[in-house]
């Protein structure tokens, strides 16, 4: 008989995180909207942002995809796949908190809670993958 090595913790702050992340696609985009008609700044700026934040649902959707799915198959590739895919949304945060035009104090909120979501899930997709692949 062999044992279930998938990660309940994992699984539940998927489903959390997944939650935020659907509010943090909504919130952002509703802010860039707001950034793009009220500040003055140049076109190509509001092009790679409105960019960068039209990637994250994609991004989102398949990165908690293959999460779920190598954590309930006990698959690690799928967890390495969406462990890349993390990291990447974190990379995406640090440019949002520190590198865009104008920063409004929600949106540093959101994209601080997001990071954190994105620093829990990548220790815990690190602690699962040595669990399967014991």
């Amino acid at each position: 008989m062999s044992q279930m090595k998938s990660s309940l913790a994992l699984q539940v702050l998927l489903n959390a995180a997944f939650t935020y992340s659907s509010i943090y696609f909504i919130l952002m985009f509703l802010i860039f909207l707001y950034k793009a008609t009220t500040l003055t700044y140049p076109v190509y700026i509001k092009v790679i942002e409105g960019l960068l934040i039209i990637e994250i649902l994609p991004l989102e959707i398949l990165k908690f995809s293959w999460a779920r799915r190598g954590n309930l198959t006990e698959t690690w590739a799928y967890l390495s796949l969406s462990m890349l895919l993390n990291i990447l949304m974190g990379l995406i945060c640090l440019y949002f908190m520190f590198f865009q035009a104008f920063v409004v104090a929600l949106e540093l909120y959101l994209t601080i809670i997001q990071s954190c979501f994105a620093i829990i899930l990548l220790i815990l997709h690190l602690i699962t993958i040595i669990l399967f692949v014991k």
